[in-house]
């Protein structure tokens, strides 16, 4: 049997789905993926085309407005080229530097006047092709339906919306700049050209008013440049998180326990306010192998919590793209079970948990679903905290409808102005 392959290095701002680019290596990578794409798939381009009036990518999927004309090559190659060559040609000037929402984030802070802990949660390969694809919803709506009744049994209210992401497959560090500094990063000389500059981001923004700011990266094995220009007091990498249970399959570290990691050392018993950011990575293909839920939290410290190490599995393994999907869905169906076990059994009660996806599941998934958004949901058991977005269109419950929808550069300015309270300023005044 093949060799399982080596997991990717670096981390999930930039390399957790592919080798660290710079400007001129996504347009190689484009050529030789879609031309390998149409070769290994002959005739999709031109079957899809001619049913759907617009052109087709079998990684990419269906583009949104069909092309004039046919070119030298396969219109996918052609269509991917054009937009990897618009990027670079992009000069440092259009990095468009929108003004921060001014924001005293007083709305943050309970009736005692304490500010809630803020935690962004990451989830590889979050589509809304779970939501929407036939192979996918109706596989994964009972875990959704349930998580949500038992959430909101205990005390939780909950909003989602549909957010565009700037990226399609990969490249989810473009999906986390994007959502914490409220620019849209679509290509890597504007993610250069981010960290260039002097942009505030959300864990900038709320270490100024007292926040500890820490994350979670569990893919990070070697340096991450781009941590000190965030601004976090603490990254937790895979060393700096010390599991030392048995390592499951490319990433060795179980999502269930990068959350009790970030619980146990940072907001249990927490004397100031924390922003945490996780990125939870099972759910990154082969989406296998997937473990047990753990019961019992403190096996963690004992080392117990699985009985033996799970392996992942070989490339050669991809060519059932029928199971790869359906591990997809249980890849998703362990990451929804194991937040609502933390949000139930952990999370402090003045908390804002933010849960989104950073980009649809490459198309080996096979799933129908050409959109490029993914669900985004707040949670909280301060109804204040949650009602603060339904101005920007968050919607009640896990299932966000179609209609639902927001750019997820928007994010953070809704962020700012649903809890600003210029008011308290006034009065104060």
């Amino acid at each position: 049997p093949a060799a399982p392959p080596t997991p990717p290095r670096g981390g999930p701002l930039r390399g957790l789905d592919q080798p660290q680019l710079r400007p001129a290596a996504p347009v190689l990578g484009s050529i030789a993926g879609a031309w390998f794409a149409v070769a290994a798939h002959p005739g999709t381009a031109d079957a899809a085309e001619s049913e759907s009036g617009g052109d087709w990518d079998p990684w990419i999927g269906r583009t949104e407005t069909p092309s004039p004309r046919r070119g030298a090559f396969a219109e996918p190659v052609g269509a991917i080229v054009a937009r990897q060559l618009a990027s670079l040609r992009q000069t440092p000037g259009q990095l468009r530097l929108v003004p921060v929402v001014s924001s005293n984030l007083e709305g943050l802070e309970d009736e005692r006047g304490r500010p809630a802990h803020v935690v962004l949660v990451f989830l590889e390969s979050y589509g809304v092709t779970l939501l929407d694809d036939p192979q996918h919803f109706p596989a994964i709506a009972p875990t959704f339906r349930d998580v949500e009744r038992r959430l909101v049994t205990d005390g939780y209210f909950v909003r989602s919306v549909r957010a565009r992401s700037p990226t399609f497959g990969g490249g989810s560090w473009r999906a986390h700049a994007t959502l914490m500094s409220g620019l849209w990063i679509d290509n890597e000389r504007l993610y250069d050209r981010l960290l260039d500059s002097e942009r505030r981001t959300l864990p900038h923004l709320l270490a100024a008013r007292g926040y500890r700011t820490v994350a979670a990266e569990p893919g990070i094995r070697d340096a991450w440049p781009e941590a000190e220009w965030f601004g976090f007091d603490r990254i937790y990498d895979a060393a700096g998180l010390d599991y030392r249970g048995a390592e499951i399959g490319w990433w060795k570290i179980p999502d269930q326990f990068t959350l009790y990691k970030i619980w146990r050392d940072e907001l249990h018993d927490a004397e100031a306010p924390v922003f945490a950011k996780l990125s939870l990575i099972l759910s990154h293909i082969p989406y296998k192998p997937i473990p047990p839920l753990v019961e019992d939290w403190t096996s963690f410290e004992r080392g117990t919590a699985y009985d033996s190490a799970l392996a992942s599995v070989a490339h050669d393994d991809y060519r059932d793209l029928q199971e790869l999907s359906s591990r997809y869905v249980d890849a998703f169906r362990y990451e929804l079970e194991s937040l609502e076990k933390w949000l139930l059994e952990l999370v402090p009660e003045n908390t804002l948990v933010i849960i989104s996806g950073d980009h649809q599941p490459p198309k080996l998934a096979t799933h129908a679903n050409d959109s490029w958004d993914v669900p985004l949901h707040v949670l909280s058991r301060r109804r204040e905290l949650v009602d603060a977005f339904a101005e920007a269109g968050f919607v009640d419950g896990l299932l966000p409808p179609r209609d639902a929808r927001l750019p997820m550069d928007a994010f953070l300015p809704a962020f700012l102005s649903g809890f600003d309270r210029p008011e308290r300023l006034a009065a104060a005044q």
